[in-house]
């Protein structure tokens, strides 16, 4: 329900900085006594307070659960580029741990200011870059991680993930890329993922709002080029991020979308599109 829900509003309120500033602004701090309570009460946090909770109404962590009870292996190495609070993480160990799997999960994220390069005044954009900056947000992290009891499954790599993942020689079963999304990163975030996940390993991508033979209209390398963070399609009427979209189709093809996410499987270094499966 809540998926339909945000389906329907968002290219309505999106347009409307306005509005947007004043729902943002309302669920982030509606969150802060809950989020003060689990503090002290060593309960996980997920929600509206520093924007920990990037899932409402996508369905997402329900296909990457999907993926998780594919892959046939007691020990579980997984990847995740972007972590932000570990909601994608807690959800990963979860499913494992519910799948009586034992696992390792590479935590890879710079923890600090990103590069935004289309121009906002928004509420949350300028939330993003102040809890960032001062660490609220990796606080967090690791507090849901003890929270959960799995600070001792996690390895933490605080770095630009090019620079840890090009010298790496380590192998996953899944691979979670949802780091910058800009054309050239996420190219560098797509060719070190192929390289070092597992034969039947998986790779998902996150902000994969629409596939590239939709786009007819646009140019969008031309949007690349100006480095911009995400962009509004008057035709198609879909938001979506121009870098990862033209990443992924240069990288391994024009996938599905689903949910917002790509996913596709490794077989003797081909990569099929496992959207169709989900």
């Amino acid at each position: 329900m809540l998926h339909i829900i945000r389906t329907l509003i968002e290219p309505i309120i999106s347009k409307n900085l306005l509005i947007l500033n004043l729902i943002s602004r309302i669920r982030y701090y509606i969150g802060y006594p809950r989020y003060l309570f689990s503090l002290k009460f060593n309960k996980e946090y997920i929600g509206g307070y520093l924007l920990s909770d990037q899932e409402a109404g996508r369905n997402r962590q329900k296909i990457i659960k999907q993926v998780i009870r594919k892959i046939d292996k007691d020990f579980v190495r997984v990847l995740e580029i972007g972590v932000y609070c570990g909601q994608t993480t807690l959800n990963i160990s979860k499913e494992l741990k519910k799948n009586n799997k034992d696992f390792q999960i590479t935590c890879l994220d710079i923890w600090d200011e990103f590069e935004n390069t289309t121009a906002t005044n928004s509420f949350t954009h300028n939330k993003l870059v102040e809890v960032l900056k001062n660490s609220s947000v990796y606080n967090l992290f690791i507090h849901n991680l003890k929270a959960n009891s799995i600070l001792n499954k996690c390895k933490i790599i605080k770095k630009k993930s090019n620079d840890y993942l090009r010298e790496s020689n380590e192998k996953y079963d899944l691979i979670i890329v949802d780091g910058s999304h800009l054309y050239n990163e996420v190219m560098e975030d797509l060719g070190n993922s192929k390289r070092i996940v597992n034969d039947k390993g998986f790779i998902i991508g996150d902000d994969y709002e629409v596939k590239y033979s939709k786009l007819t209209n646009i140019n969008i390398a031309e949007l690349c080029k100006k480095r911009l963070d995400v962009f509004y399609d008057k035709h198609t009427k879909i938001r979506f991020h121009p870098g990862v979209t033209l990443a992924v189709y240069n990288s391994i093809g024009d996938l599905d979308e689903i949910n917002g996410l790509f996913c596709v499987q490794k077989s003797n270094n081909r990569y099929t599109d496992f959207s169709v499966s989900l």
